[in-house]
């Protein structure tokens, strides 16, 4: 073959083919409003946190972490959440899981815990074997796995489980940094919050017979509440520890809880989601980055955050995305 035009030509069309995600490949991307109960103006100088009357609009995309578009909603997976907010020609986004804490703060453990997630090349289903060995092996991930096998493994929905800020933030007005924040979503819903009320959790049959009648049901929900206006919403709610604690691992390390003794959750906020985004189910173009942030709040910054933000950033730039 001499004709090099032609091979060219054909390495830019295999080239521009669009690539999948790393994680989250399967999801629906929805549009909002979020609006503030309170004025958070002591502790940030964000404008989407301290003006009562301010109505931030938001984007929003719901997917679970592990498997491919083809994966059902109900196989044991990390249902994600993460919120766009648009605020004066800036963007921070909140990215958020609805399992409260990370399988391991280690970067160095990232690919290892990350292999326990498939028993062949793709993902279909967790590999108990490997997984299980890899928590015998790292006690940090014990929370982790106990709260991944229990309910909150199995959810059939995006509308009535809670949603965990991913990262840490430290919040600062105009003088210093006033303190460390977790965020939580918490449902708003004609349902019961599926936390509050065991009633609402599926269990392990009803979960693989919902697999095969009705694979897309999480994806689906979103969708149709929003065509017949029952739009899904949320509160947001905040912890709080004061900044001059950042030394101590037990409030930095993301394979822990925070005590709601110590830090009782505040209610800041109200999320309405009341249109699909651009009138597509998903928008393959969509990314989020821990590192966008506005003025006022800002990652707290170790190797995790660090590491999961060049993840992400990458794998966004791969797909096309120009940051």
């Amino acid at each position: 073959m001499t004709d090099f035009f032609i091979v060219e030509e054909i390495q830019k069309m295999i080239k521009g083919l669009p690539k999948p995600r790393l994680f989250f490949k399967k999801g629906v991307s929805v549009r909002g409003y979020f609006r503030p109960y309170m004025s958070l103006k002591d502790y940030t100088k964000a404008a989407l946190f301290i003006d009562q009357n301010e109505v931030t609009p938001v984007t929003v995309r719901f997917s679970s972490m592990l498997g491919d578009i083809g994966t059902a909603d109900t196989r044991r997976n990390i249902k994600c959440m993460a919120v766009k907010f648009h605020s004066y020609g800036e963007v921070y986004d909140m990215i958020c899981q609805n399992i409260p804490v990370l399988m391991t703060n280690d970067i160095n453990d990232l690919s290892k815990a990350a292999d326990t997630y498939r028993t062949r090349a793709y993902f279909d289903g967790i590999n108990r074997k490997r997984f299980w060995e890899y928590i015998s092996d790292h006690n940090a991930s014990i929370t982790f796995a106990l709260m991944l096998y229990s309910h909150m493994g199995l959810a059939d929905s995006f509308v009535d489980i809670n949603m965990f800020s991913v990262n840490t933030y430290l919040m600062k007005t105009n003088d210093s940094h006033k303190c460390m924040v977790r965020f939580k979503w918490v449902p708003i819903s004609e349902k019961l919050n599926r936390n509050a009320d065991p009633d609402k959790v599926i269990t392990v049959n009803t979960a693989e017979f919902i697999a095969g009648y009705d694979p897309d049901r999480a994806v689906n929900e979103i969708i149709s509440r929003i065509l017949t206006k029952r739009f899904p919403m949320y509160e947001l709610h905040v912890q709080m520890i004061p900044v001059s604690k950042a030394g101590n691992k037990k409030y930095t390390d993301r394979t822990l809880l925070w005590s709601e003794n110590e830090a009782p959750y505040m209610c800041v906020g109200m999320m309405v989601l009341d249109q699909i985004d651009d009138g597509r189910i998903d928008d393959p173009e969509l990314y989020f980055l821990p590192a966008n942030t506005v003025e006022g709040i800002e990652v707290y910054l170790d190797e995790m955050s660090q590491i999961y933000d060049f993840l992400l950033r990458s794998e966004a730039m791969e797909r096309g995305a120009e940051l």
